[in-house]
């Protein structure tokens, strides 16, 4: 077995489809299934099955993909060891973000880390933040790069380490020109206005689904405000949720930097809610207690948090 075999099998597995599995590893479908077919062959016994939710691994698959993810963690060791011993001139990062801040947050870090770094890979795992954990806890990733709540930060301190990377309180958002903006409080100087959320109390909300980070905290907020306004709309994306709301009159609450990346559009005007309510979201790089960091990954954090000093401010 091959490191590369390894890795076919495990991100076969991963994805649950060949198709997803081939974009990931940038090979053509035809060329993963054959490699496949020649894995099974060689162990005389196949690794998955097709059930109408996809490739799911057998019993001997799921042996295989336990003893993979070690030997690649424990190559990945190696590798890295070697690179710190070289001076970081070779080795690979592995890191998983959630796509929001991969959007945000790779295109500013990844070009000077490899200015700095030429010789070391980055692998760059998109994900929602619970298989971002998942994968951390079976040492898939070095790092992982998410959105937490405060709840969340507190109690995940206790198992992981959580380095805060910033603060992303919420806003208001609403149509431009809404006439209830004259209702809210200025703010200090380059700061928004304040919009009390019990002023919203008849307004019709789009959000995203429920269970999304930003739909707690959005709940939270109606709890504490003794409100519950009609959700007119609900998606899973923050930004259609936003664009229903400006457009219909109604309104949306968000994180400012998810705000931010689309200020410029001029179709929302936005407003702070008051401190007392804490809509916050953290953002932190997250790793198992008791886990190594390899120094290729300890360099892309500390690139991370330089970053986040410059990330864009509130609309």
């Amino acid at each position: 077995m091959t490191d590369r075999e390894l890795l076919y099998v495990t991100t076969i597995a991963q994805e649950g489809s060949l198709t997803r599995a081939a974009q990931r590893l940038y090979i053509t479908q035809p060329a993963l299934s054959h490699s496949l077919a020649g894995i099974e062959e060689a162990l005389g016994q196949p690794l998955f099955r097709r059930e109408s939710r996809g490739l799911v691994l057998t019993y001997a698959g799921e042996r295989y993909c336990e003893t993979a993810r070690e030997i690649l963690k424990m190559y990945g060791d190696l590798e890295q060891e070697l690179g710190e011993l070289e001076g970081l001139r070779r080795g690979r990062a592995l890191i998983g973000m959630t796509r929001f801040l991969s959007m945000e947050l790779m295109p500013e870090v990844l070009p000077r880390y490899r200015a700095q770094y030429p010789g070391i890979e980055v692998l760059l795992w998109e994900e929602p933040s619970t298989r971002l954990l998942e994968m951390l806890s079976t040492r898939q990733l070095d790092l992982g790069v998410m959105n937490l709540t405060q709840e969340e930060a507190e109690r995940m301190d206790r198992s992981h380490h959580c380095r805060l990377l910033y603060q992303d309180p919420f806003v208001i958002a609403v149509a431009r020109g809404d006439p209830i903006g004259r209702a809210a409080v200025p703010g200090g100087p380059g700061q928004l206005a304040v919009l009390d959320p019990r002023l919203l109390r008849d307004r019709a909300f789009s959000a995203v689904v429920a269970g999304q980070r930003i739909r707690r905290v959005t709940d939270r907020v109606f709890h504490q405000a003794g409100i519950s306004p009609e959700i007119m709309f609900t998606s899973s994306s923050f930004e259609t949720a936003r664009r229903v709301a400006c457009a219909g009159g109604g309104a949306a609450m968000l994180p400012s930097r998810y705000a931010a990346l689309f200020a410029a559009r001029g179709d929302a005007d936005y407003y702070a809610l008051p401190e007392e309510y804490h809509a916050i979201l953290f953002a932190a790089a997250v790793r198992p207690r008791g886990s190594y960091l390899p120094a290729a990954a300890a360099r892309f954090l500390e690139l991370l948090e330089e970053q986040c000093g410059h990330a864009p401010s509130a609309p």
